[in-house]
């Protein structure tokens, strides 16, 4: 039975990775867009680096990957649009009929994200090398580690926002107010030491934080894995804990409505 999950589930995986090839606006959203935003802030993020006493910082070490996290909260979004298409098609009764089971249709849809966020990580980390002078100080599989947290706890997400928003357009604005809240208190915009104290309280729970924390060591202080623990245990712990409450609520899955996805 397990075989034959994972079998249904692979088919779904590589239909979606096919669409997302043809697509190229997920990439502008994940890839242009922090880029450009990289641009303006990294002349302020210098200033700030310096004097918490990295005098040798050029304010790419602090830009490139929070905003890389920053954006990478707009997967979710895109992958909102993966699931609710099929009811907008009129295909979810279609797949349940055929014996796929409704988490089998979710899991199938989403982990294509998770190649999409390792392209998203991979341009935006190269691109700022090449633009920015941003380097890797510290070992790149401790910052491979905290990707892969980050990634996972983002899928882990966007199945659960499936699981609650009933419209397409409800997950969508839900994304757009999560990635800027995520952003902001996680340190993406500003360095949290720099953050009102109110949000230097709340920053802790957060995604945002401990992704840009893991960051933050590899590219400032030379950091390795172990450095990285916590920051990925964090993700980690969390992402399985909102996939487990994702499944037990995708069993009760009430009627979707997917309006703004039928010309997608």
């Amino acid at each position: 039975m397990i075989t034959a999950s994972l079998t249904r589930g692979a088919a779904l995986a590589r239909h979606e990775v096919r669409i997302l090839a043809q697509d190229p606006s997920p990439l502008v959203a994940l890839v242009v867009m922090p880029l450009l935003v990289i641009t303006f802030l990294r002349p302020a993020f210098r200033s700030i680096l310096v004097q918490e006493g990295y005098a040798a910082a050029n304010g790419s070490e602090q830009a490139v990957p929070g905003l890389t996290v920053m954006f990478s909260f707009f997967v979710v979004s895109f992958g909102g649009l993966m699931l609710f298409r099929e009811h907008g098609w009129h295909t979810w009764a279609r797949l349940q009929v055929a014996g796929v089971r409704t988490v089998e249709i979710v899991a199938g849809k989403t982990a294509p994200l998770l190649l999409l966020l390792a392209v998203q990580f991979a341009l935006v980390f190269g691109l700022g090398s090449a633009l920015f002078g941003f380097r890797l100080h510290g070992s790149p599989p401790a910052a491979a580690a905290v990707f892969l947290a980050l990634a996972c706890w983002l899928v882990a997400l966007t199945m659960l926002m499936f699981a609650v928003c009933r419209t397409d357009q409800q997950m969508i604005a839900l994304t757009n107010v999560l990635t800027m809240l995520f952003g902001g208190l996680g340190g993406a915009l500003v360095p949290v030491d720099s953050l009102p104290s109110w949000a230097r309280a709340v920053s802790p729970a957060t995604p945002g934080y401990w992704a840009i924390r893991g960051f933050r060591s590899v590219t400032l202080d030379g950091a390795g894995l172990s450095a990285v623990a916590t920051p990925v245990a964090v993700l980690t712990g969390s992402a399985v804990v909102l996939a487990a409450l994702a499944a037990a609520l995708l069993h009760r899955t009430p009627t979707k409505s997917a309006k703004g996805t039928r010309g997608y």
